[in-house]
């Protein structure tokens, strides 16, 4: 007598819940002709994505070595605190002001930071800008759901730290090399 359906439907070898099939279509084949970016800019998407990931805590180890890399530290600075100041202004609101005027502040003391970034993003190959543009947004959606799974006073926290962080300009010590080519 044949298996029991259960035993066929679930049993990934017989393909009956379409594993096989995904996987092979999934199989990376390489193009000819594709355009394989610089070393310095993979590590500075490299560096980028470990920077603006949730699991990224202390990133001294992986400050900048060059202007690319300081462009895509900062700009993983700014696009997380955009997020979170985003979510604080929807589900924090007292910390969301808080944090708001924190940013100004920032903003104001580092306008040369701000200004290097964005002329460093004109300058970066619209492929390469693109591909972070691209990163960046997944990043944020992966911010935004953890942020929704917090708590209450988990994301009011969140909030207020990060005011803190941007008054005491903490993240100076966290990357100095990229502060000090990107503030030139």
């Amino acid at each position: 007598m044949s298996e029991p359906f259960n035993k066929r439907l679930l049993s990934p070898l017989r393909g009956w819940d379409g594993l096989s099939a995904a996987a092979a279509r999934l199989q990376v084949r390489p193009k000819a002709g594709r355009y394989v970016p610089r070393l310095s800019m993979r590590v500075f998407i490299v560096v980028f994505a470990a920077m603006i990931s949730s699991f990224a805590h202390s990133n001294s180890e992986l400050d900048a070595e060059n202007e690319g890399e300081a462009v895509g530290i900062i700009y993983g600075y700014f696009k997380k605190v955009d997020v979170i100041k985003f979510m604080c202004e929807r589900k924090a609101p007292e910390k969301g002001a808080l944090l708001s005027e924190a940013i100004d502040k920032w903003k104001t003391r580092n306008s040369s930071v701000v200004a290097n970034l964005t002329d460093g993003l004109d300058r970066t190959p619209i492929d390469m800008r693109e591909q972070l543009f691209e990163m960046a947004k997944q990043v944020s959606r992966n911010r935004i759901i953890l942020f929704n799974k917090m708590s209450q006073s988990e994301k009011e926290n969140t909030c207020a730290s990060l005011a803190e962080h941007l008054n005491s300009d903490s993240y100076k010590n966290e990357y100095p090399i990229a502060y000090k080519l990107m503030s030139e």
